[in-house]
């Protein structure tokens, strides 16, 4: 079983909820990462419609990668925040 991760920072401690301004892109993230596990489902569904053999594994595959994208980008804005909390 696969899980979503999203870090909330890129160093060693840290809180492990998202700030209320961050919540919704996390949550994207996350159902993002986890569309993944639908791939069979999808693929499936694809093939009766007629979609090329393996198309909608590559589109869920890409939408589960973007999903750990967007949850970097999210710990990225989160550091860039502190840093400058910081100086």
């Amino acid at each position: 079983m696969t899980s979503a991760l999203i870090l909330p920072t890129f160093f060693a401690g840290g809180d492990d909820a998202p700030p209320e301004s961050q919540r919704l892109h996390w949550n994207t993230s996350r159902e993002w990462q986890h569309s993944g596990r639908q791939w069979e489902m999808a693929e499936i569904h694809a093939s009766l419609a007629g979609v090329t053999r393996g198309r909608m594994t590559e589109l869920v595959g890409r939408m589960a990668a973007a999903g750990e994208e967007l949850g970097l980008a999210c710990t990225a804005a989160l550091e860039a925040s502190r840093w400058r909390a910081r100086w």
